[in-house]
Parts: C-alpha cells; sequence; structure tokens
C-alpha cells in the first residue's frame, strides 16, 4: 500500500452510441468508443488519490462533491475500499480543457489511481466491472485507442482495445465544442429504453459492432468511421422521435459540412455522444480540405488524436 498515486485519463467519444442501460448501468448491446485528447494530450482528467485517517472526501476542480453529484464516483471508491478494508481515502480529481466526456475519463482515472494506491493489480475486466456503474462510457478512457465493450455474455462485461492510438495511420482527427445545455444522460437513456424501435436497435448496434471491429482489423479506418455516423445518425432519429434533440443549431451544421465535404468527394464522417462535443475523421491527405470548409463558417476545428489508457503517472 503506498500513501499517494496519481493518474490521468482521456475524456471518450462514441463509435457506438451507447444510450439505454440496465439497472447495473451496464448496456443492453455490445459498444464501441474511443478515447481522444488535444495533440498536446493537455484535455485529460488529472486524479489524485492520497490515504486519509478521516473518512473519504471527494474534490473535483477543489471544489469538495456531495450529494448526487458524487455518488458514481463514490461507488467506485466505495467498492474498492470494501475490497481492501481501508477506512477513508482523498480523491482531488481536475479536468483541463474537457467539455464533455469528463464523467468517463474521471472514472478510468479514479479506478487506476486507486489501483496503484492499494497494489490491487486488478484486471481490465475487474476495473470495467467496478466502473462501469458510475459511468457506462467509462471504459473507453480506461482501456484507451479504440475500444470495445462487450457485454454477449452479460453478467459478465468485458473491454478490449481494438485499436492502439500509434495505429491509426492515415487518418485525421478533428474536436468541436460548444456551449450549450447538456440534455441529461438519465432522460437520454429512458427516451431510448422508451422506443419502441429498441429492440431492433440493440440488434443493430451489436452488428454495426462487428462490422466496425472487422474493419478496424482490415485498416479500412475510415469505413468503420463510415459506420460509426450511420450509429450516431439511427440513435439521433430515435431519440428524436422520442422529443429528445441533443443537436443544437451549432451542432446541425457541423454535420451539415461533414455531409457537404462528402457531397463534394472528401471522406469525412462525424461521431457525437449527448454531449457537446462532435469528432470528426477525415483522410489525412483531405485535412486541409476539411480544416477551409469549417472556416468558410467561421469554424475553427481542434485537431484531436486517439488518446492512450488511464495511466499511473
Amino acid at each position: 500500500m503506498k500513501s499517494k498515486a496519481v493518474s490521468e485519463a482521456y475524456p471518450a467519444v462514441p463509435l457506438i452510441f451507447l444510450a439505454g442501460l440496465r439497472g447495473d448501468r451496464s448496456p443492453y448491446h455490445n459498444t464501441i468508443g474511443m478515447a481522444v485528447t488535444t495533440l498536446d494530450e493537455n484535455m485529460k482528467t488529472v486524479t489524485e488519490a492520497t490515504l486519509s485517517k478521516t473518512g473519504t472526501k471527494f474534490y473535483v476542480n477543489d471544489s469538495e462533491i456531495s450529494g448526487e453529484k458524487a455518488k458514481p464516483m463514490l461507488r467506485i471508491v466505495h467498492t474498492v475500499l470494501k475490497i481492501v478494508g481501508n477506512s477513508g481515502v482523498r480523491i482531488q480529481s481536475r479536468n483541463y480543457n474537457i467539455k464533455s466526456g469528463s464523467s468517463a475519463s474521471g472514472a478510468a482515472a479514479l479506478i487506476q489511481a486507486l489501483d496503484d494506491l492499494f497494489e490491487l493489480n486488478l484486471t481490465i475486466n475487474e476495473k470495467v466491472s467496478i466502473i462501469i456503474n458510475a459511468s457506462a462510457s467509462s471504459p473507453r478512457s480506461l482501456l484507451g485507442g479504440i475500444s470495445k465493450i462487450d457485454v454477449s455474455q452479460y453478467p459478465e462485461v468485458g473491454g478490449k482495445q481494438l485499436l492502439n492510438p500509434k495505429e491509426l495511420v492515415g487518418v485525421s482527427l478533428f474536436g468541436f465544442s460548444f456551449e450549450k445545455a447538456r440534455i441529461e444522460s438519465e432522460k437520454i437513456h429512458r427516451a431510448m429504453l422508451a422506443s419502441p424501435q429498441f429492440e431492433e436497435r440493440v440488434s443493430n448496434c451489436n452488428k454495426r459492432c462487428h462490422k466496425i471491429e472487422r474493419r478496424i482489423i482490415k485498416k479500412d479506418f475510415m469505413g468503420a468511421f463510415r459506420v460509426a455516423q450511420e450509429d450516431i445518425d439511427e440513435a439521433y432519429a430515435l431519440l428524436l422521435s422520442q422529443g429528445i434533440d441533443i443537436r443544437n443549431e451549432e451542432v446541425k451544421r457541423v454535420c451539415d459540412i461533414v455531409t457537404d465535404l462528402r457531397t463534394s468527394g472528401v471522406d469525412a464522417y462525424y461521431t457525437m455522444g449527448g454531449g457537446s462535443q462532435i469528432v470528426v475523421a477525415c483522410r489525412s491527405k483531405d485535412r486541409e480540405d476539411v480544416i477551409l470548409a469549417f472556416e468558410e463558417y467561421r469554424i475553427s476545428p481542434t485537431p484531436y488524436k486517439l488518446a492512450d489508457g488511464a495511466k499511473v503517472v
């Protein structure tokens, strides 16, 4: 056991939109996503865990959190403390330049720090089973690169990395973040579960996961992102039919620009979750055309890259 541990993790975005959860917070279908960051890797969560003799306290950006807001992360802490039999721990978590996805990176950084603090040597799947109860997308930040959450053997939930960040060759990523009121994730999950097409949605997600995984194996990365956009568009349509619109006018403009780029012959696709961040993928040879297309609308893309998984620093 150590006296202090520090870890970091990066935010996550979906390639298969994750909405509609079981009571234990695990998804009904397999899902794929990716961890992303800026080129200088300064879009991240850094978490410090120290032993405490005065109980457990949790701070985010120097402010103590409690009540409903703290429950998801404290579930992770209490699960680990139950394993080790320790009385308390002090957590200080800081988010840097994250507009969307901090719950995923926060949960991933937290379990990594606690694992190191108590020298537990938890397996990846053990970590996944603990953090998914706090954030269903957190395994993406834990695993890094492009990763898959597998629930085919439910109630067992597994996670694996499909693509290492260094292996994404010939593809450029851009991020777009907007200041918009975020719709509560629970509202999105309830709306998806209420859709008459949800059972079909589950089947489609599992099929698309297989397609994306096969395309990644074949190094057809743009083909993988094409399937991802198909899935995001389907999820958006289902939520819209339930009265939930996760795209404001700024978000729709980005989507429209990407559609226009494809019409002009540029291979580009978007993906997004329920937050305020969109990621656009294009062939690296077309990156300047993509930048110019957005600059015409006075929109400045931020270059992104695939990020590593959660790590001790």
